[in-house]
C-alpha cells in the first residue's frame, strides 16, 4: 500500500492531471477530434475520482478506505462507479442527465462504452461495421461529461482545504460556457 505520507503527493498529482486532461479535451474537441476529447474528459473524471478517494483516505486511514484506494488505483470500474454515484446526487448533473434521457444505469454504460470507443477503431459485431472514434453520435459528448465533472468539482471542492482544492474549476466552467 502507499505510505500514508505519500498520499498528499498523489492527491496533488491527480489534481494537476485533472486540469491537464480537461484542457486537452477542449483543445481536441475544438479541432474536431471529438472521440479523443471524450476519452480525455472521461480520464479526467477518473483522475478526479481517484483524487477524492485518496483525500478521503488521508482524512480517515482505515482498513476499509485502504482497500478502496487499492482498488481505485488499478480498476477503472471503481472510479466510474464513484462518478455515477456522485453524478446522480448532484443537482446540476441530474438536470443534464434528464436532458439526455439518462438514468444512472444508462450513464454508467455510456461512460464505460465511450471511454474506449472514443479512442479506438473497433469491429462492432452487432452492427457488422467498424466503430469510428469520430462517429456522429460522439460529436460534442465531451461537453456533457465536462459539465458533469465541473458540477461535481463545485459540489466537492468547497469542503476540501488548500492545497488539495482543485485550482481550475473556474477555468473548466469558462471552457464549458464557451462551448
Amino acid at each position: 500500500m502507499i505510505p500514508h505520507k505519500k498520499i498528499s503527493e498523489g492527491i496533488l498529482l491527480c489534481q494537476e492531471n485533472v486540469d491537464r486532461l480537461a484542457a486537452d479535451a477542449f483543445i481536441l474537441g475544438e479541432f474536431g477530434s471529438h472521440g479523443h476529447a471524450l476519452a480525455s474528459i472521461i480520464l479526467a473524471i477518473e483522475e478526479y475520482a481517484k483524487k477524492i478517494i485518496l483525500y478521503n483516505y488521508k482524512l480517515s486511514p482505515t482498513a476499509k478506505n485502504e482497500a478502496e484506494v487499492e482498488k481505485a488505483l488499478y480498476k477503472h470500474e471503481i472510479k466510474l462507479d464513484w462518478y455515477v454515484s456522485k453524478a446522480v446526487k448532484t443537482f446540476d448533473t441530474k438536470k443534464l442527465m434528464e436532458e439526455q434521457g439518462l438514468d444512472s444505469e444508462k450513464l454508467r454504460k455510456k461512460v464505460s462504452d465511450y471511454k474506449f470507443s472514443g479512442l479506438y477503431t473497433n469491429w462492432n459485431k452487432e452492427e457488422v461495421s467498424w466503430s469510428k472514434p469520430n462517429r456522429p453520435e460522439i460529436k460534442g459528448q465531451y461537453k456533457f461529461f465536462a459539465k458533469s465533472l465541473a458540477y461535481l468539482m463545485l459540489d466537492n471542492e468547497s469542503m476540501i482545504p488548500e492545497p488539495y482544492r482543485q485550482k481550475n474549476v473556474d477555468r473548466v466552467l469558462k471552457l464549458i460556457n464557451r462551448g
